[in-house]
């Protein structure tokens, strides 16, 4: 892959008031109801909406959050959100950084690393401006630098950031007809899954064939998957239907079972453009014994891969050392790797599961180790 985030500096956002993260190729964010996981993939999609949104920065955390106020976004409104990306590009470590206060303006903006021409835009008085090669020049303090600066490698990495695919499939808002459109880019719950695959479907036909191979090898039982036009609208629309073997009937996508859907739209979201791909709990309504295929398909699929999960059975076809534990205390989000790394060695050699040695709460360490 030719980008991928290896860490992440957080400050004062959401549920962190301070954080550092560690990435992987596949990384598993591990912890129980709500502590913080769906918090880290939330980073991922601002960084993917600033580098997309032509909106403002109030504009954007609006319309990327649904939040009614921006303040939401901030975990102490006294103190301003800092958050500092380790990259890599083609193989050059890079780094962003964006520091921004309550009133969503940008105090502090950067990008720098091998072979591009860094800019920074810093707050002076009441005028941001942005020192690039080109010179001087005062600039929006609402709106981030991704909109106007114009150097053609910061333009490509600013693609790869717009790229960042976030999901946390839901079948119910996958089950549905969509209205026929060109459309490459799956939403976040896959509501579009069947316009995408129509879209491949007639315009990147080997695209859509890996895919319909995929969900053989996964379901054997599956023979044919197709998106014909529903008749029945006044603008064209199309429908999700699946041929099984044995069977003449096709099976409509009212009919098709949750987690054949959520299947689905993983492959399919494997097979667009994103280097990097965050998924949110892909253990729902998936058969435990699926599980490992699911996490052989991320491992292949040359992506970037985080995953947030709280499934035993899940983090049983994971390695330890992609493990993130996250945890809080009263209202403040920490991340950590797992802990006593030599008695997990151990007790996996012994016949444990690295799930069930999760829940009794061995990878975190006791607090006198800490100290």
């Amino acid at each position: 892959m030719s980008f991928q985030i290896n860490h992440i500096y957080v400050k004062n956002f959401l549920s962190f008031s301070e954080a550092e993260i560690n990435f992987d190729d596949l990384t598993v964010l591990v912890g129980p109801n709500a502590s913080g996981k769906s918090n880290v993939i939330k980073i991922f999609r601002f960084l993917q909406a600033i580098a997309s949104s032509n909106t403002n920065l109030p504009g954007l955390i609006r319309n990327e959050f649904s939040y009614d106020r921006h303040q939401h976004l901030f975990y102490n409104n006294n103190e301003p959100i800092t958050l500092k990306v380790n990259f890599s590009y083609n193989k050059k470590k890079c780094i962003y950084e964006i520091i921004f206060n309550l009133n969503c303006r940008i105090l502090q903006e950067s990008l720098d690393g091998t072979n591009i021409n860094s800019i920074s835009v810093i707050k002076e008085n009441e005028t941001n401006y942005a020192n690039t090669s080109e010179g001087r020049m005062g600039v929006d303090p609402y709106t981030s630098f991704w909109n106007y600066y114009g150097d053609s490698t910061a333009q490509k990495i600013k693609e790869k950031f717009s790229q960042i695919a976030s999901y946390a499939f839901v079948p119910d808002r996958i089950r549905t007809i969509y209205p026929i459109q060109y459309n490459e880019s799956l939403m976040h719950t896959g509501e579009n899954l069947v316009q995408v695959l129509h879209t491949l479907l007639t315009n990147k036909r080997t695209q859509f064939t890996r895919i319909e191979s995929l969900m053989r090898d996964i379901i054997p039982q599956i023979e044919q998957i197709n998106t014909p036009p529903e008749h029945n609208t006044s603008n064209p629309k199309t429908r999700l239907t699946i041929k099984e073997k044995n069977l003449d009937k096709l099976i409509d996508y009212t009919n098709i079972s949750d987690g054949t859907l959520r299947l689905l739209a993983f492959v399919t979201a494997l097979n667009l453009e994103s280097d990097i791909v965050t998924f949110e709990e892909p253990e729902n309504f998936i058969h435990p014994q699926l599980f490992q295929t699911l996490i052989d398909l991320f491992k292949k699929s040359e992506k970037q891969i985080i995953l947030t999960t709280h499934s035993q059975h899940l983090i049983n076809q994971t390695k330890v050392c992609q493990m993130r534990l996250l945890s809080k205390k009263g209202t403040e989000s920490s991340v950590e790797n797992a802990k006593n790394l030599d008695e997990v060695t151990h007790l996996l050699s012994e016949g444990f599961f690295l799930g069930e040695i999760w829940y009794t709460g061995r990878l975190e360490g006791s607090e006198e180790n800490e100290e």
